[in-house]
């Protein structure tokens, strides 16, 4: 949690940095390659749909050819595409209803936060959410002109929903 915590201090200070080059990093383009790029990074390395439970880090059915790995990963980039590309508000409501289903994926179907001996949760696995939901939060807040609230908010939602996630609550 402390290094995730240290990678969302970093993404908050480029989002709120008025620097010209640090602006362009935090552009809905940028962040919509860099979500595009950690999405397809956790498919091929199963990161985005571990279904790893039990005793032995890395069980269950984690293989990069499987039909959930291919499904899921493949319905979230096609959203995401979808929801860079429209105009306006039907974009906004594309990515949040992406948001919605990568959350339920999070929630109640993705693995990896119960193995070893001591059921902890694989940290390769808990970066990869934390990033994910971070970078999706901030892809949607920078489509969006209908709600104003500071960016620090998606920080602590995205901190709030990981924390759920870990605990089991």
């Amino acid at each position: 949690m402390i290094f995730y915590a240290i990678i969302t201090v970093i993404a908050l200070v480029l989002t709120m940095s008025k620097w010209k080059s640090v602006r362009l990093l935090s552009s809905p383009l940028a962040i919509y390659i860099a979500l595009m790029l950690w999405t397809f990074a956790g498919f091929v390395f199963v990161l985005d749909n571990s279904m790893s439970f039990g005793c032995i880090a890395g069980s269950g059915s984690n293989r990069v050819l499987n039909s959930q790995n291919i499904g899921y990963s493949s319905i979230s980039l096609l959203l995401l595409s979808v929801g860079y590309f429209l105009p306006g508000k039907n974009a906004w409501i594309i990515l949040c209803f992406e948001l919605l289903y990568w959350l339920i994926k999070l929630l109640f179907i993705k693995g990896g936060y119960a193995v070893g001996l001591g059921g902890f949760p694989d940290l390769s696995v808990v970066f990869f959410d934390s990033v994910a939901l971070t970078l999706r939060l901030l892809f949607i807040y920078t489509r969006q002109n209908y709600i104003s609230f500071h960016r620090l908010f998606l920080i602590v939602i995205s901190f709030i929903l990981m924390t759920v996630k870990i605990t089991n609550i």
